[in-house]
Protein backbone atom coordinates (compact mmCIF):
# COMPACT_ATOMS: atom_id res chain seq x y z
CA UNK A 1 0.00 0.00 0.00
CA UNK A 2 2.94 1.95 0.79
CA UNK A 3 5.11 1.64 -2.65
CA UNK A 4 4.73 4.46 -5.09
CA UNK A 5 2.50 3.58 -8.18
CA UNK A 6 1.31 0.19 -6.71
CA UNK A 7 -1.76 -1.19 -8.45
CA UNK A 8 -5.45 -0.04 -7.57
CA UNK A 9 -7.00 -3.16 -8.75
CA UNK A 10 -8.34 -6.27 -6.87
CA UNK A 11 -7.19 -9.23 -7.90
CA UNK A 12 -8.16 -11.78 -5.33
CA UNK A 13 -9.85 -11.42 -1.71
CA UNK A 14 -9.77 -13.63 1.07
CA UNK A 15 -11.79 -13.78 4.15
CA UNK A 16 -10.11 -15.64 7.14
CA UNK A 17 -10.97 -16.55 10.64
CA UNK A 18 -8.33 -16.25 13.00
CA UNK A 19 -8.57 -17.94 16.30
CA UNK A 20 -5.55 -17.15 18.13
CA UNK A 21 -4.18 -18.89 21.53
CA UNK A 22 -2.78 -16.38 23.93
CA UNK A 23 0.48 -16.90 24.88
CA UNK A 24 -0.26 -15.34 28.96
CA UNK A 25 -3.23 -17.31 29.85
CA UNK A 26 -3.65 -20.66 29.29
CA UNK A 27 -7.48 -21.67 27.37
CA UNK A 28 -7.83 -18.09 25.81
CA UNK A 29 -8.61 -17.98 22.33
CA UNK A 30 -8.64 -14.45 20.81
CA UNK A 31 -11.09 -14.50 17.64
CA UNK A 32 -10.71 -12.33 14.47
CA UNK A 33 -11.93 -11.77 11.23
CA UNK A 34 -9.33 -10.92 8.53
CA UNK A 35 -10.58 -9.79 5.64
CA UNK A 36 -7.69 -9.57 3.20
CA UNK A 37 -7.03 -8.30 -0.69
CA UNK A 38 -4.15 -9.12 -2.84
CA UNK A 39 -3.92 -6.44 -6.11
CA UNK A 40 -2.73 -6.97 -8.91
CA UNK A 41 0.87 -6.34 -8.07
CA UNK A 42 0.75 -9.32 -5.70
CA UNK A 43 0.28 -6.73 -2.66
CA UNK A 44 -1.78 -8.06 -0.08
CA UNK A 45 -3.67 -5.88 2.31
CA UNK A 46 -5.92 -6.25 5.51
CA UNK A 47 -8.73 -4.49 5.65
CA UNK A 48 -10.02 -5.82 9.04
CA UNK A 49 -9.68 -2.21 10.56
CA UNK A 50 -11.40 -0.59 7.44
CA UNK A 51 -14.53 -2.89 6.76
CA UNK A 52 -17.87 -3.19 8.39
CA UNK A 53 -19.14 -5.75 10.19
CA UNK A 54 -23.16 -6.10 10.81
CA UNK A 55 -24.55 -9.37 12.31
CA UNK A 56 -27.73 -10.28 9.77
CA UNK A 57 -28.50 -13.35 12.22
CA UNK A 58 -28.00 -14.79 15.56
CA UNK A 59 -26.61 -12.89 18.34
CA UNK A 60 -22.70 -11.74 19.69
CA UNK A 61 -20.79 -9.19 19.28
CA UNK A 62 -18.51 -8.12 16.54
CA UNK A 63 -16.19 -5.12 17.02
CA UNK A 64 -14.75 -2.43 14.52
CA UNK A 65 -11.22 -4.45 14.29
CA UNK A 66 -12.69 -7.50 13.68
CA UNK A 67 -12.47 -9.33 16.83
CA UNK A 68 -16.12 -11.58 17.08
CA UNK A 69 -17.50 -12.91 20.09
CA UNK A 70 -20.43 -15.25 19.85
CA UNK A 71 -23.37 -15.87 22.25
CA UNK A 72 -22.42 -19.57 23.88
CA UNK A 73 -24.20 -22.32 22.43
CA UNK A 74 -25.43 -20.32 19.08
CA UNK A 75 -23.76 -19.01 15.69
CA UNK A 76 -24.64 -16.28 13.97
CA UNK A 77 -24.56 -15.04 10.59
CA UNK A 78 -21.87 -11.61 9.56
CA UNK A 79 -22.11 -9.41 7.03
CA UNK A 80 -18.45 -8.43 5.95
CA UNK A 81 -18.85 -5.20 3.41
CA UNK A 82 -15.54 -2.99 1.67
CA UNK A 83 -16.76 -0.83 -1.11
CA UNK A 84 -17.83 -2.86 -3.66
CA UNK A 85 -16.99 -5.97 -1.89
CA UNK A 86 -19.26 -8.34 0.46
CA UNK A 87 -19.46 -11.80 2.17
CA UNK A 88 -21.62 -13.36 4.72
CA UNK A 89 -20.15 -15.89 7.19
CA UNK A 90 -21.89 -18.11 9.58
CA UNK A 91 -19.47 -17.94 13.12
CA UNK A 92 -19.30 -20.01 15.85
CA UNK A 93 -16.79 -19.34 18.93
CA UNK A 94 -13.32 -21.20 18.29
CA UNK A 95 -12.96 -23.92 20.60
Amino acid sequence: MFLNGSSSEFADYELFVECIPSQVTSGLIFQRLNPVVTFEDGTKYSLTAEATYEIIRGSGEVTIDGRFEVTPEESMTVRISYGTLSEEIELSNCL
